[in-house]
């Protein structure tokens, strides 16, 4: 405890960097001390458990229910993560914790909140009435947080979750993004009266595909009006979140393609329709993926490493999972 803040920063990062597949036992009283103190290092101690393992220790899990179901004061990160930490068996999302979740997935919180909270949502086995609440939220979120929860709810089969699903959709922006085919597929586990009910859903998509074109043109002819100074401050905003999967010269992350040159390789057109209808097209090696492993987790990011004994998955822009192939269950494109 007395030691200078700066230093046990910087040891607790070295701890998470280390490597290590297991928490060493001397690790554990420190992590615990700082996890209880409600204090600035909260949060570099979880990463400690998110790197390192160890989560799974009942002292472990039971701080961590506990911040799990406390209102967090700040952006919210250190809830989610403390909710994402607790084993899946441990994990009951109910009451103020499943409102909380399902409210990071608006497009008014970083990517990071969002991404937290659908890795919560998606490997948390959820019931009818709670997939039928998610639903409500869904017109908040964007096209990466939207992809995956769908797979989730196609896995339901329920009725009723497939009504609230349709319903939710036709009032949800990024659902123009999708393929019709692919949605009438993933709607067909619920059965063809939810496949006609989507049918003004499947309108929409097809017009707002039609009218694209046009879109691009009339925004292509403000082109000398454009200011890059506005285009900088935008794609370092939280709202787009561009840096977060995109590196510019020295920042950002590695989810997407570097930009810096791209100036070089891609015509205004085709940067503007990627910039207005990013879902349509991924460059080659960075598509996004859904890895289901045996305990029924869900991860969702892009492949960085590959080999036949494991998936290096990169998860946002800062954080990474390294899976053994014998885990996986499943791999989603």
């Amino acid at each position: 405890p007395s030691t200078p803040a700066d230093v046990q920063r910087t040891l607790l990062q070295a701890m998470a960097d280390s490597g290590s597949k297991q928490l060493p036992e001397i690790w554990k009283r420190p992590l615990l001390s700082r996890l209880r103190s409600g204090s600035e290092f909260v949060q570099s101690a979880m990463e400690v458990l998110i790197r390192c393992g160890g989560a799974s220790d009942a002292e472990f899990v039971q701080v961590l229910a506990g911040i799990a179901a406390q209102p967090d004061s700040g952006d919210g990160v250190v809830r989610l993560q403390a909710i994402r930490l607790l084993p899946a068996a441990e994990r009951t999302l109910s009451g103020d914790v499943f409102e909380f979740t399902c409210g990071q997935l608006s497009l008014e919180h970083g990517v990071t909140n969002r991404s937290l909270a659908v890795d919560i949502l998606t490997s948390t086995p959820l019931t009818t009435d709670q997939l039928q609440m998610l639903a409500g939220y869904l017109p908040e979120t964007g096209v990466m947080e939207l992809r995956p929860l769908l797979e989730m709810f196609s896995k339901s089969g329920d009725p009723q979750a497939g009504t609230a699903l349709v319903t939710a959709l036709l009032d949800t922006p990024a659902a123009t993004s999708l393929f019709p085919d692919q949605l009438k597929q993933l709607l067909s586990g619920f059965g063809e009266t939810i496949v006609d009910d989507a049918q003004p859903l499947f309108a929409k998509i097809e017009e707002e595909n039609r009218t694209k074109v046009e879109r691009v043109e009339s925004i292509l002819a403000l082109m000398p009006q454009a200011d890059i100074r506005r285009g900088l401050k935008v794609f370092h905003s939280s709202a787009a979140s561009c840096i977060a999967c995109h590196r510019r010269a020295y920042l950002g992350g590695h989810i997407g393609p570097d930009l810096s040159r791209i100036g070089t390789a891609r015509s205004e057109r085709d940067l503007l329709e990627s910039i207005l209808f990013p879902s349509l097209t991924f460059v080659r090696n960075y598509e996004p993926v859904s890895i289901v492993t045996a305990d029924g987790r869900v991860h969702n990011g892009v492949i960085r490493d590959e080999s036949p004994e494991e998936v290096t998955l990169q998860l946002d822009a800062k954080k990474s999972i390294t899976i053994p192939a014998d885990e996986i269950d499943e791999i989603l494109f």
